[in-house]
């Protein structure tokens, strides 16, 4: 221990993995410091302190440790891993995925190395749902398919009606864009007609507390593996199986590979289907997907009246000011969305509006935006446009109530395409700031629209580029219409379908309970 030999690297590494189970990064991030201090050459914990400062957005020190880790074993498929999500994170889309199938060819077991390049390529100009189809069934095929063998057999009651026991599957539940868009099912669920057992892999924080009082059972999954979790979920009984993350990060996959529940269902986390046919629906509406287009799913596409989620809004959000052009006499647009979204085509659409737009500025608020990567990378692309530098302002880690807040400073805010917002759409529109946005042909490029349009927000989706450019440039020059937006948004928000959380929770209630009556005759 570090206790009887404080110069033992060893121990100290040992120790700042104990805290780094136990969800302690601060101290974690001290003792991985220490022990490479006293053992330059210890590869896991070069790699275990990259992962921390990536987590807190310190991209540049984050791949200094993944690097140093690959100089002392570059055959390392986890550093290997962790630097191209460092890299997708500077929008270095390419390079990201040639270090995933760097690490895959080191370690062809590697599933969640997979899981990020498919999560990538939506970020990726010019791919088809045919591309994002092949490249799915193909994770399937090497991860997937060799445990359909695995597969229980269910001794589930085959009654239609009766009452269901539902488990929902994140590491999301709590102050995350799944959180927001997921608790009004579980708050509004009708208990006699279904039981909810949440599946956690996630430190709990206040949004987390909501779902533990609203769900009949709680599971913390974060100590079992994948197997003992699929085991822990039959064992269960579960009837029906939600996924709330596809291919993002902490996903469990590989639980549903092994398919425990008779019925699985995507929901949520992944605008995308997965490519396993272990997951027998996916949850979209008419707006997402488009019906002639199914065959570009291996799930079976429900289809909601209205978005496929359901947005509860923040109850301490901050009450809505003027719009700042009033004070500033210019414009300042914002977009707080994932720089890996955040590319080429886009970036030169923005400058395009902001120079038809006298004296603009651009806000950039995300987790590593501010690094010096990030920042040459997106100002070189807006000068050689027109835009000076100073015109642009980065801003890095941020609370979610802190975003809120920033909010107040910003007129409008910008969407990014192929990948479009999610809750960052949502958080703005409730804060009366409208986001233009133009859909393209993907899930990932679609669900901003229908988030939009079940606000009633219909008029802010564009078809074509040039249209969405002229319509931006045109709001953000009247203030007079931008002042009126401010000050009845929020109300058209809060009362149209996208908030309302009863009526979300029987459209999917009914949804489920017919994907149960079709297993229970099959």
């Amino acid at each position: 221990t570090v206790n009887s030999d404080p110069t033992n690297g060893d121990a100290w590494f040992i120790l700042g993995d104990i805290h780094h189970a136990l969800e302690r990064r601060d101290d974690a991030l001290k003792c991985f410091e220490k022990a490479i201090e006293l053992r330059s050459n210890l590869v896991k914990a070069h790699n275990n302190l990259g992962f921390i400062l990536l987590n807190n957005g310190q991209l540049p020190e984050a791949i200094s440790s993944f690097e140093k880790a690959l100089e002392f074993d570059p055959n390392f498929p986890e550093a290997l891993n962790n630097l191209g999500n460092a890299r997708r994170e500077l929008g270095e889309l390419q390079d990201a995925e040639r270090l995933y199938r760097a690490a895959i060819e080191q370690n062809p077991k590697f599933a969640m190395a997979h899981s990020n390049i498919l999560l990538t390529i939506h970020s990726r100009s010019g791919m088809t749902l045919g591309d994002i189809l092949e490249t799915h069934q193909d994770w399937a095929a090497r991860y997937a398919a060799p445990l359909r063998q695995t597969w229980p057999k269910y001794s589930n009651d085959k009654a239609p009606e009766r009452r269901l026991k539902i488990g929902l599957v994140s590491a999301d539940l709590g102050a995350h864009p799944v959180g927001y868009f997921t608790i009004g099912f579980v708050e509004n669920h009708d208990p006699d007609d279904m039981q909810i057992t949440c599946y956690s892999g996630r430190q709990p924080d206040a949004w987390t507390e909501r779902f533990m009082s609203a769900a009949e059972y709680w599971v913390d999954t974060r100590r079992m593996n994948d197997e003992a979790l699929a085991a822990r979920i039959t064992a269960d009984g579960i009837d029906i199986l939600f996924d709330l993350s596809g291919h993002t990060s902490n996903n469990r996959m590989m639980v549903f590979a092994r398919k425990p529940a008779p019925v699985q269902i995507s929901w949520a986390g992944y605008p995308s289907t997965t490519g396993m046919d272990a997951i027998d629906y996916l949850i979209t509406d008419p707006i997402s997907t488009d019906p002639e287009e199914d065959a570009y799913f291996v799930e079976t596409p429900i289809r909601l009246p209205n978005a496929f989620v359901n947005y509860t809004p923040p109850e301490d959000a901050p009450p809505i000011i003027s719009p700042p052009c009033l004070a500033k006499a210019h414009a300042t647009f914002g977009c707080f969305s994932n720089p890996s979204k955040i590319n080429s085509e886009l970036l030169k659409c923005w400058a395009d509006v902001m120079r038809d737009v006298p004296g603009s500025m651009l806000r950039l608020e995300y987790k590593g935006l501010d690094a010096e990567a990030n920042r040459r990378r997106i100002t070189s692309i807006f000068r050689e446009n027109g835009i000076a530098d100073d015109r642009i302002l980065f801003g890095g880690k941020r609370q979610p109530e802190e975003l809120l807040y920033l909010y107040n400073e910003i007129d409008m805010a910008f969407d990014t395409f192929p990948y479009s917002g999610g809750a960052t759409i949502c958080e703005a529109i409730w804060m009366g700031v409208p986001v233009l946005t133009r859909p393209g042909e993907t899930f990932a490029s679609r669900h901003g629209a229908s988030l939009l349009a079940a606000a009633g927000l219909s008029e802010f989706i564009y078809e074509d580029k040039e249209a969405l450019i002229a319509a931006t440039i045109e709001l953000a020059n009247d203030k007079t219409a931008l002042t009126k937006l401010r000050s009845v948004q929020r109300e058209r928000v809060r009362n149209s379908p996208l908030c309302d959380s009863r009526r979300f929770s029987k459209d999917l209630s009914r949804e489920i309970r017919n994907s149960w009556r079709t297993w229970c005759v099959n």
